[in-house]
């Protein structure tokens, strides 16, 4: 399967629903939940060259998601000036619709829900199915 920064965020996801266990949120808030952590530290890869690099290496699915934040959250971050935070910005984005997109947490949209293996393990499989393209995409 070809790489993509949809897979990266797919991913990223999946990795950090694990221990999760427990974990009592709304399914709408999901995505600030598992990102919380790059929305804290400011930086997914911990690295700016890298950051550059996958800017570079996905900019049509980042710029996609650059003028959907801009025209729906109002925010407009320089991706040559700030790539940390612009990455962060755009995983979230990207969090949020592929969480969205996947069956449970659309029928549980409004609701509270603990995180069980099970709940988990379902995310999980949906966000494998889960498919769309950045660049086809209308936000």
């Amino acid at each position: 399967m070809e790489r993509t920064l949809l897979t990266e965020v797919r991913d990223y996801l999946i990795e950090s629903l694990e221990g999760r266990e427990d974990i009592i949120c709304y399914s709408c808030d999901l995505a600030s939940t598992l990102t919380e952590d790059i929305n804290r530290d400011g930086d997914v890869e911990c690295d700016t060259h890298r950051t550059i690099e996958k800017i570079r290496e996905y900019w049509y699915e980042y710029s996609s998601v650059y003028e959907y934040t801009r025209d729906n959250w109002g925010i407009e971050v320089n991706p040559f000036k700030e790539p940390e935070k612009f990455d962060v910005i755009a995983y979230i984005a990207i969090a949020e619709e592929l969480l969205y997109r996947c069956k449970y947490i659309d029928e549980n949209w409004d609701e509270e829900i603990t995180l069980t293996k099970s709940i988990i393990k379902k995310i999980k499989r949906q966000l494998n199915t889960v498919a769309f393209n950045l660049k086809e995409y209308e936000y």
